[in-house]
């Protein structure tokens, strides 16, 4: 599928940016995850629900009632995240040059809706199910 390349979108971190930097970045890119880079190769991916396992402490799973967090609260914890390492999901890649079906194939098994594109191990772009999907349907 040649169109691949056309729907990939520059979405990426390079390893070692702040949970911050990171979490923005989707937030300005609107996709559904973001490469975290090692030089060109990709070594995984700071999802939306990465961000969001970032920014709610963990006892939350256990909790009914949420309110009592503030905005002032999310923030203050956006900022003490740490790394995107610390918080990044493992790497869904294809070729840049892979088929249609097979691209099909790998968003069926990916939890993310979102795949680093690769050429030769290095990072192309972003793309997300939903512009493959739309593009599939013409």
């Amino acid at each position: 599928m040649n169109a691949l390349r056309e729907l990939a979108v520059q979405a990426s971190v390079p390893r070692g940016s702040s949970f911050a930097d990171g979490a923005r970045e989707l937030a300005r890119t609107g996709a559904a995850a973001i490469a975290v880079l090692d030089g060109e190769k990709v070594v995984g991916l700071l999802t939306e629900d990465d961000v969001l396992r970032g920014l709610y402490p963990g006892y939350l799973d256990d909790l009914e009632h949420t309110a009592f967090l503030s905005e002032e609260a999310l923030a203050a914890q956006l900022e003490r995240a740490e790394t995107v390492d610390r918080h990044m999901s493992d790497p869904v890649v294809t070729e840049a040059d892979a088929a249609a079906a097979h691209v099909a194939e790998v968003f069926l098994h990916c939890p993310h809706g979102a795949i680093a594109l690769v050429e030769q191990g290095r990072y192309v772009g972003m793309i997300d199910q939903a512009a493959f999907v739309a593009t599939l349907l013409g």
